[in-house]
């Protein structure tokens, strides 16, 4: 595993971050060397510890601390713990921890790296075959970067003032689909998971088939654009291409993980139960329709895609969904909740309202995810461990970033729980920002310390509590879907969860 402080990230297409913030660094943090791409070195980890846990200034007798392990987001294509703007790491764990330390609750903070696109999901028969003669796991190489690096944390951050007994892991949007298949490894590291913006169900798992068609177009794409022989075996063309090549994707999207059958079972949420010892806590954000429009949008030309280039990316989500019982066809044979988003004269054509079925892919691939995970869950955790769920309204108040500007945007809770840039939040908005991003920090520090921030989950017909975290230091305990979205979105949701495996809702 590699080490040091340039902490190289996996080769990648360049995937902007969000420009929330571009100001300059306060006075007197140092300016750390940007980190470099690295296809044999990208398995690393960044700790931040509080100083009385490590080496010579150990407080002798002193317990060691819950230890919080985050893994970030990029679609399974991109990204990396050190993604930084205005030279900020926007994952830094240095303000959290300052934070765990001002309220008593000590925690040990970990962020990693791990292999990405077809580095770390490529699969086919053939790499099936080179892996099976190596005694290797097929496919999931990312996967089993992170459940590596878990290991890695288990066996040494004790040494850091960690407590390998007590860890929590941590993710967003991929990061989040991410914790929950290390919740389903046969040989977890952890005691605590909180999925953000991201589960297993709304970023599902393809079939090998699946993964053998991309295979196959790589080395097709490949084959005529290198040198090498037409009759070069396929793995051994796709390993002669340079890695910057090899990473830039054949089509915008999400590199799904891959049912092996070991490790990943299949795609629904019956297949892929987590044990009941698990505690759980699952949420999403109150806008995630700012990603899925990104989705159906031409950037560089700011205007939406041709609508045949968004059917194909809105089937690329709901394809690989592990909620929907026809997922290969939907939303098509599903006239009422065509209806309910307001799509029902737009099924083949999404120009004709995008904001619609930009609404029905976020509800789908993130927001309506943690109810569903929570309700179907609840059938195989009797008396086991509970599942807290929330929702984050609390909006952003970084106005550089138009697409989620004082919206709770996708992701938006990440930057309030690193709270790297507090000073880079606008006077009128500072009032808001603090004590939601404190009570956010809050809420997952008590978690790490096995505390319930709130009620957990109970089902029922009206599908709550949630704890939903708003703007300012209050939030809100919701008993039912209305008392959470409002009658029109809860109306949506009980058709969709209507539609789904295992749940059924009263509308």
């Amino acid at each position: 595993m590699a080490s040091g402080p340039n902490r190289p990230y996996c080769p990648q297409p360049f995937l902007a971050y969000p420009t929330f913030w571009d100001g300059p660094l306060p006075e007197g943090l140092p300016v750390l060397k940007a980190p470099e791409p690295d296809e044999f070195e990208c398995l690393n980890l960044s700790i931040t510890a509080p100083l009385s846990g490590l080496g010579d200034s150990a407080q002798p007798g002193r317990e060691k601390v819950p230890v919080l392990v985050f893994i970030h987001g990029g679609a399974f294509v991109g990204g990396s713990q050190s993604i930084s703007l205005g030279g900020r790491e926007v994952f830094d764990g240095t303000n959290l921890v300052r934070a765990s330390l001002a309220r008593d609750t000590a925690v040990v903070v970990v962020t990693i790296n791990y292999r990405l696109g077809p580095l770390g999901f490529l699969a086919s028969k053939e790499l099936e075959e080179l892996s099976r003669s190596n005694g290797e796991p097929v496919g999931n190489y990312g996967l089993h970067d992170q459940a590596r690096a878990l290991d890695w944390v288990s066996r040494f951050i004790g040494g850091f003032g960690g407590d390998p007994e007590n860890v929590t892991i941590h993710g967003t949007s991929a990061g989040g689909s991410s914790v929950h298949y290390q919740a389903i490894f046969p040989d977890r590291k952890f005691r605590r998971a909180i999925l953000s913006s991201g589960t297993l169900i709304g970023i599902g798992p393809r079939t090998m088939d699946e993964h053998q068609a991309k295979f196959e177009a790589y080395v097709a794409k490949f084959r005529k654009s290198t040198l090498s022989s037409a009759e070069a075996p396929a793995v051994e063309l796709l390993q002669s291409v340079p890695v910057d090549d090899f990473v830039c994707p054949l089509t915008p999207g999400i590199f799904n993980p891959l049912i092996d059958g070991v490790w990943i079972p299949g795609s629904t949420i019956d297949s892929t139960q987590v044990d009941d010892s698990l505690e759980m806590m699952i949420g999403a954000c109150a806008f995630e329709q700012d990603l899925a429009e990104f989705l159906l949008t031409d950037v560089e030309k700011n205007k939406p895609l041709p609508d045949d280039e968004m059917l194909q990316a809105a089937r690329d989500v709901f394809s690989a969904n592990g909620m929907l019982s026809e997922a290969r066809s939907f939303p098509h044979g599903h006239p009422g909740i065509a209806a309910a988003y307001g799509i029902e004269n737009a099924l083949d054509q999404p120009s004709a309202n995008t904001e619609g079925w930009a609404a029905l892919i976020a509800d789908v691939a993130f927001r309506i995810a943690p109810v569903y995970v929570a309700a179907a869950s609840k059938r195989h955790r009797a008396g086991g461990s509970p599942i807290l769920v929330y929702e984050i309204a609390a909006t952003n108040p970084f106005s550089k970033w138009a697409w989620g500007y004082r919206k709770a945007n996708h992701g938006i809770n990440d930057a309030m729980l690193f709270d790297v840039a507090g000073d880079q939040v606008p006077a009128e908005h500072r009032d808001e920002w603090r004590p939601a991003a404190a009570a956010l920090q809050d809420a997952w520090l008590d978690f790490c310390y096995g505390r319930r921030p709130w009620e957990p989950f109970a089902a029922g017909e009206k599908l709550g509590p949630v704890y939903r975290f708003e703007n300012g230091s209050r939030g809100t305990l919701c008993w039912s879907l209305e008392e959470l979205v409002g009658e029109k979105v809860a109306k949506r949701w009980r058709a969709l969860l209507n539609a789904s495996r295992g749940v059924e809702s009263e509308e």
